[in-house]
């Protein structure tokens, strides 16, 4: 029988399951933990030896399996084009290179298939950085184990209700994990939605009733047609007092409690806490049954490449030659494999360089995406901002909320419209009155109406409501280069000189009208003169010039004897 550990950790322990596996099933020997004092993680550098620490002299050289936290990965719902099953995964990676924030051409992605219509199909796709995937390799190597899987916990405590019932299909697993319980909603037979919540130390089972409420509402709104008929609950019901009469009273909802020890051979049992090692024993049950699909960071899913007919003929005829042709024959057909396995190198070679092509494709358009998402608004900032002053979930619940963003719009540029459900008509208000004390945005109520009759389903809330809030966005726009500034500030010079010569040919033109008008001037001044000169000499003889008798004409000319006896 093969030694094998299922191991599982986080920031306070770290969890071991130690079997024995057979054909077809394992049986416990260990079960243990061990707290993280040093908190230590796989980004660690000393992980491989704080590890073997940690498992000391129980465990041993062994295989080992490792179950993975929902906080340690990225996981989102991707749609894909209703492509064969075979070309399923190189499709999913090419979309999660798109929309996983983190996700790199290296990246380990896996996934599970939710639906499929003739127009789409929908997978539950996760990733895990490459360097956390290589550490953990490392690490156990260090520690003298041999990995052989690195799985999503909560698929493996899906694994594990679905070997114990396969028949149950619509239900939320309430999954205890140290510090934190974890909600998962599964739907027909499959993992659709995992939240992880850390739990507080007063009141616990008012917490969880609480998260079930809005984990409830959540998978009413992303998965159609569902309907929950129970909730699971792993570990004692006496370490969870309260917990079954709170959720029948208030959720209306069936209650089951399990340990996970019960469903795996051996006489092995946990102390305390039998709950936390429902995903390690589930890992088990994964590994040696293979009936529910689970998310394998190390061994994801591949692109399946079908044999080809020829080289099985291939084969063939080599196996008869060297029976037939002897040494002669076997050089021959060795260097027709040879020839072979060259063409089919050179082949792989071209097919990955025309890859690379397609990749630095994507990885343009996706530094685009990129920079034009950087000019937007942070909406998750701006959810966690307004998450602080929404009410407690017993009050109010947002059913859809709708982002716009509007740059030219001083007053109205980031936009939230929503509508939910409160359970009293003063609600909205509360609401209103909370965010507005944020000076950032203004709020207001829309729209407040009691259920009818046929939203009578929504049993926890009386009236419905709608709202929008707005916030004044200030977006950067980008740097400008020197090219782009010397480009312009040539233009500029240009324009200033071409300026500049205009002004210059126009002062010539008005210092050329103010001299012909001077000319002007000057020629009616004489004009003027030369009239006045005759209107003197021509009054001489009529009229007198004032004064001692002395007179001269304007012109300067002295009078003559005949004019002084007229004068006379």
């Amino acid at each position: 029988m093969a030694k094998i550990a299922a191991i599982e950790f986080d920031e306070n322990s770290v969890r071991v399951v130690v079997a024995k596996t057979s054909t077809g099933g394992f049986q416990l020997s260990d079960a243990f933990v061990v707290e993280n004092e040093s908190g230590f993680s796989p980004e660690s550098a000393d992980f491989g030896s704080e590890l073997s620490k940690a498992l000391g002299s129980r465990v041993g050289r062994c295989e080992s399996l490792i179950a993975f936290g929902r906080g340690q990965s990225e996981l989102r719902v991707i749609n894909v084009p209703p492509v064969p099953d075979d070309e399923l995964p190189e499709i999913v990676r090419n979309q999660a290179l798109r929309q996983f924030a983190n996700f790199t051409e290296d990246s380990p992605v896996d996934f599970l298939t939710l639906t499929e219509s003739s127009d789409s199909k929908s997978v539950l796709a996760a990733t895990i950085p490459k360097g956390v995937l290589n550490d953990l390799v490392s690490g156990c190597q260090v520690a003298g184990l041999q990995l052989k899987g690195v799985k999503m916990g909560a698929t493996c405590s899906t694994a594990l209700c679905q070997s114990i019932n396969p028949d149950r299909k619509n239900y939320i697993i309430l999954d205890p994990s140290g510090k934190t319980f974890n909600l998962e909603v599964v739907a027909f037979g499959t993992l659709c939605l995992t939240r992880t919540v850390r739990a507080v130390a007063d009141a616990p089972a008012i917490q969880m009733v609480r998260e079930i409420r809005r984990t409830l509402a959540a998978a009413n709104n992303q998965i159609p047609d569902y309907e929950t008929s129970e909730v699971v609950v792993f570990g004692l019901e006496a370490d969870h007092p309260g917990l079954r009469d709170s959720i029948q009273s208030d959720l209306q909802i069936d209650v089951s409690f399990v340990n996970p020890f019960d469903h795996a051979s051996g006489s092995v049992s946990a102390s305390e806490d039998v709950g936390t090692y429902a995903s390690l024993i589930g890992l088990l049950v994964d590994s040696v049954s293979k009936s529910t699909e689970t998310i394998d960071f190390l061994n994801p899913r591949k692109k399946q490449v079908s044999k080809s007919g020829n080289r099985v003929k291939l084969l063939g005829a080599i196996a008869a030659s060297v029976l037939f042709l002897g040494v002669g024959g076997l050089a021959y057909l060795m260097l027709a494999l040879q020839s072979a396995k060259i063409k089919a190198i050179t082949d792989e070679i071209a097919q990955r360089a025309s890859n690379d092509l397609i990749a630095k494709e994507i990885i343009g358009d996706v530094g685009k995406i990129e920079d034009f998402d950087g000019t937007q608004a942070v909406w998750l900032r701006e959810l966690a901002n307004l998450s602080e002053d929404f009410p407690d979930p017993d009050l109010a619940i947002l059913n859809q909320a709708i982002f716009n963003l509007d740059p030219n719009n001083a007053e109205n540029g980031v936009k939230i419209e929503f509508n939910g459900y409160v359970a009293d008509l003063d609600v909205p208000a509360l609401i209103e009155k909370a965010i507005r004390l944020d000076p950032r945005y203004i709020s207001n109520s829309t729209g407040i109406v009691l259920l009818t009759e046929k939203e009578k389903d929504q049993k926890y809330y009386s009236h419905k409501f709608s709202g929008k809030v707005t916030s004044t966005t200030i977006l950067e726009h980008p740097e400008i280069t020197d090219q782009e500034l010397a480009s312009f500030q040539s233009k500029r010079t240009a324009v200033e000189q071409d300026e500049d010569s205009k002004d210059e040919e126009s002062k010539d033109e008005e210092s050329k009208d103010e001299d012909s008008k001077d000319e002007e001037s000057e020629g009616e001044l004489n004009n003027e003169k030369d009239v006045d000169e005759k209107r003197t000499v021509g009054n001489l003889g009529q009229d007198r010039i004032p004064g001692e008798g002395l007179a001269k004409v304007e012109s300067g000319k002295s009078l003559t004897g005949a004019d002084k006896e007229v004068i006379k």
